[in-house]
């Protein structure tokens, strides 16, 4: 298989297809057999037209950027939409991205996966332009609701194994308990057939994902761990039977998006095969996302990109939840109460807690 080189007008050609689909229409609804990955859930797209920037009322000045925020949690609940960009195509250029007229974003490189950015649910312009270019490639109107939301570029601009594609994945921001931690799997490999994901010599927490899929949020114990990441399908003893094991990948790969290319890779590989494994550390009381990324096999592909797990903090538990104001509140109320009536020592034993 030759590697194809993607022009930056056919990058532009590309990516504003895909964007307009991808983010049209923000709904309940969810796409992909997936609980997180929305079928549109940003919001309303209307692409923009030239004589859109000279109409009455357009701002004039340049607005100040979005603010960034590390507790999305309490920025949802105050009605807010929370925002964070992915960079998961591998063949793609390096861009900057601009919401509203502000630029938050420049020189984003594959593999990147930014800060929430904070934003009053309303319709804002989303422009996206390749590094260095002044000129943006995509600029459309976008609605965001209020809720968190990863927006990812996904697939390929040469079209190999995977149509290029913007999806957008609802994310989960409240924290579990101290001993907790969550996770998913976002399914961004190109060349990867149907995953499943398991703690190596454990349990699997991610029965099958495919390609432009979230799994659900699944709760472990907060540790570390590897995780082995395989072929969907396997029961058995992994690639005993050859047979078994081609028609599954034939299955696997027009189920995920019908390429040609995706149902040749998935058959090469027996089901239950691991194709790769990933450190990764969940502390407690914390959300987190693990993006599939990359080729399993980068020998011929669009991009020289091996497959890596990428894996983010979506959240984790304000302090108000976890430590300080929560220790402040039972101190002052229960060495209160216990000192009172229960004696010197138990009212400093519970100010020595609250400490």
């Amino acid at each position: 298989m030759t590697r194809r080189t993607v022009s930056r007008r056919q990058f532009a050609a590309v990516l504003g297809t895909a964007v307009g689909v991808g983010l049209a229409g923000c709904g309940g609804t969810t796409g992909n057999n997936s609980t997180n990955a929305t079928n549109g859930t940003v919001g309303t797209v209307e692409e923009m037209t030239e004589g859109d920037e000279e109409t009455e009322g357009s701002p004039t000045e340049t607005p100040e950027p979005p603010e960034t925020t590390d507790d999305p949690a309490a920025a949802v609940e105050e009605g807010n939409a929370v925002v964070r960009i992915a960079h998961l195509s591998p063949d793609a250029p390096n861009v900057d991205v601009s919401v509203g007229g502000a630029e938050i974003l420049t020189d984003v490189a594959y593999g990147t996966v930014s800060d929430y950015y904070v934003l009053e649910p309303s319709t804002y312009a989303v422009a996206v332009a390749p590094t260095g270019e002044d000129d943006a490639v995509f600029e459309q109107d976008v609605e965001f609701t209020s809720g968190a939301f990863t927006v990812g570029a996904l697939g390929e601009l040469a079209e190999q194994r995977q149509s290029f594609a913007v999806e957008a994945f609802e994310d989960r921001v409240e924290a579990p308990d101290a001993e907790t931690a969550a996770v998913r799997v976002v399914h961004a490999s190109p060349d990867a057939p149907a995953v499943s994901v398991a703690v190596q010599g454990g349990d699997t927490l991610v029965e099958e994902v495919a390609f432009g899929e979230a799994s659900d949020y699944v709760e472990v114990p907060a540790g570390d761990y590897t995780l082995d990441i395989a072929v969907a399908g396997g029961g058995g003893d992994a690639g005993t039977e050859t047979a078994g094991g081609d028609e599954t990948g034939t299955e696997t790969g027009n189920e995920t998006d019908g390429g040609t290319d995706t149902g040749t890779a998935a058959e090469t590989v027996a089901p239950g095969t691991v194709v790769a494994s990933a450190d990764v550390s969940l502390p407690g009381a914390s959300v987190a996302s693990a993006f599939a990324t990359g080729y399993v096999s980068p020998d011929g592909e669009a991009a020289d990109a091996p497959f890596e797990v990428l894996t983010t903090v979506d959240a984790t538990a304000s302090e108000d939840e976890t430590g300080t104001a929560e220790g402040t509140e039972t101190g002052t109320e229960s060495g209160t109460e216990a000192g009172t009536e229960s004696g010197t020592e138990s009212g400093t034993e519970a100010g020595t807690e609250a400490a």
